[in-house]
């Protein structure tokens, strides 16, 4: 028998107690390459959200925690026009509400004459009126979950509106929701004469960062500007916040999966303290035994982590199913979020089976027998 059938046969040999260890290192596994998968997404989902349209940078808040928070007087609009390089300025008021079966449906209240400005193209039917409060229209993704039409009516929140028409960005958080007039949604949320952001275009011959340090400077450090939200300092936190979250989960994964594969190890050892003995009686050196114990340690690793692989993405991809996330998020595979799982995965099994090499080296043909 070779090797590596050896290792094979010995971990059959207790199958229902390795197949645990190794559910249980597929799970961290899983866990790990999912909240990558979601966490890349987010970040780049987020990322693109004022890319779109004809906007040099957006102004929102300095002292609000995210831009849901974000308040600006819709005053302040005129005197930024005013500014010098400054071209037109948008503002737009984002709110959160219910929608169908969706609790956390994201909704924008603009002016209709700055849809197009603001990137969003009508696909179907046409944009609401000036002075329709009653008309909204449905992101692409948010009409197709819902299986909703130009013409239906539909509850947004506490409101019921028209639709009369389908729009698109490119963005997936704003394809997942709606538009409405900026006077409806004030009303609506209870801020009238307000605004989240600020989108700002510049003229042609001025740079886009001078206007943009220059509005900072004429209000005194009451806004802070982004060409997108990756750029501002709260995504920035937010995502950090993410990463570290993902770290510790890692960290978690290692100890708890490496305490795992150790135990089962150990107790593998301990019960073939005669069959260890006898391979050192018949010339088995010491390394030998090692590369052994560490075998079948690493080789549950590498199981579980291909079984991680296939959970993690089977898992990602039903919970992009649920309502409140479909449409809303794609996950972002890349290589080195691959190969940070598969890694965790060989540190479990070096980890995990480096106690019970060992304690394998230590058992002598006499310790064995003493044994039985």
């Amino acid at each position: 028998m070779s090797f590596w059938g050896l290792i094979l046969k010995n971990l059959w040999r207790h199958k229902i107690r390795n197949g645990l260890t190794l559910l249980g290192v597929s799970i961290g596994v899983a866990t790990i390459l999912a909240l990558g998968l979601l966490m890349n997404g987010f970040e780049q989902s987020l990322g693109e959200t004022l890319r779109a349209g004809k906007t040099d940078f957006s102004v929102m808040s300095a002292d609000a925690p995210a831009i849901l928070f974000s308040a600006i007087e819709e005053s302040k609009l005129e005197e930024i026009e005013h500014l010098a390089g400054v071209d037109h300025a948008a503002g737009s008021l984002l709110a959160i509400t219910s929608f169908l079966n969706n609790p956390y449906f994201f909704s924008i209240g603009v002016e209709a004459n700055d849809l197009d400005f603001l990137g969003v193209k009508i696909v179907e039917g046409r944009a609401f009126g000036p002075q329709a409060p009653d008309e909204i229209l449905l992101g692409k993704t948010s009409a197709g979950n819902g299986n909703v039409h130009v013409g239906d009516k539909v509850t947004m929140g506490t409101k019921e509106f028209q639709v009369v028409g389908i729009y698109e960005t490119g963005n997936a958080w704003e394809d997942g929701g709606a538009f409405a007039n900026l006077a409806t949604i004030q009303q609506w949320q209870h801020k009238e004469g307000q605004v989240s952001l600020v989108a700002v275009k510049v003229k042609d011959g001025f740079v886009a960062d001078a206007v943009a340090s220059t509005l900072k400077a004429h209000f005194a450090g009451q806004f802070v500007t982004m060409h997108s939200i990756a750029e501002s300092e709260n995504f920035l936190h937010s995502v950090g916040i993410m990463q570290a979250i993902s770290w510790a989960v890692s960290i978690l994964a290692i100890g708890i999966g490496g305490i795992g594969v150790m135990n089962t190890m150990t107790m593998a050892v301990f019960e073939r303290t005669r069959e260890i003995g006898i391979l050192r009686a018949v010339g088995w050196r010491r390394r030998r035994i090692i590369s052994m114990v560490m075998g079948e340690s690493i080789t549950i690793a590498l199981i579980a982590a291909v079984l991680g692989f296939i959970v993690g993405i089977l898992a990602v991809k039903g919970l992009l199913l649920v309502p409140v996330v479909k449409g809303y998020l794609t996950p972002v595979y890349s290589i080195m979020l691959f190969v940070r799982a598969f890694g965790i995965a060989l540190a479990v099994g070096l980890l995990g089976g480096l106690y019970p090499a060992y304690r394998a080296t230590r058992i002598t043909p006499t310790t064995a027998l003493r044994h039985e």
